[in-house]
């Protein structure tokens, strides 16, 4: 395939995408490798990619532009598996709104997000991300006081159900 610029149409004229399942099949060959019937993507980093006209594309970007005809500036896996791209898991998302949709950081030593023992005063403190600074919740004598004051500015900062959640 040469290079082409993008378009809906092209798209859909070379995949078929499922929402329920997420799965996309390539609608023709375009390669031995990429054959009509099979399943679109290779995982890299976690997300599923597609090469087109020579050029490595984000799956779920792909299937986006497909059904809207826009590459939008962030896309959000809601359940933040990467390679989960059923439709009801993708939602166009600013970068602040994609970042209030992460898990525990692999350093977290509380156990909940926006929560750490502060030595010097012998509290727990919770703090937030508010218009791309630190805002600080409190300081508290237990560490439960210190998640459930994290947890009531999670809803009032808009952040995601599943911040800071294992799943």
């Amino acid at each position: 395939m040469t290079d082409q610029i993008l378009t809906q149409a092209l798209l859909q004229s070379l995949f078929t995408y499922n929402p329920i399942t997420g799965i996309v099949i390539r609608k023709i060959t375009v390669n031995p490798n990429a054959k009509v019937g099979d399943i679109v993507g290779t995982i890299d980093n976690g997300y599923l990619r597609v090469a087109i006209s020579n050029k490595t594309y984000q799956l779920h970007r792909i299937i986006w532009f497909m059904k809207y005809g826009y590459f939008p500036k962030t896309i959000d896996h809601k359940n933040r598996n990467r390679s989960d791209n059923r439709f009801c898991n993708l939602r166009e998302a600013t970068y602040i709104e994609n970042n209030k949709n992460i898990g525990i950081c692999k350093n977290n030593t509380s156990g909940f997000n926006g929560v750490s023992f502060d030595k010097e005063r012998n509290a727990w403190e919770a703090f937030i991300g508010y218009n791309g600074k630190k805002k600080t919740l409190g300081r508290f004598p237990t560490k439960n006081l210190a998640i459930q004051a994290r947890k009531k500015a999670n809803i009032a900062f808009d952040y995601h159900p599943n911040h800071g959640i294992t799943l």
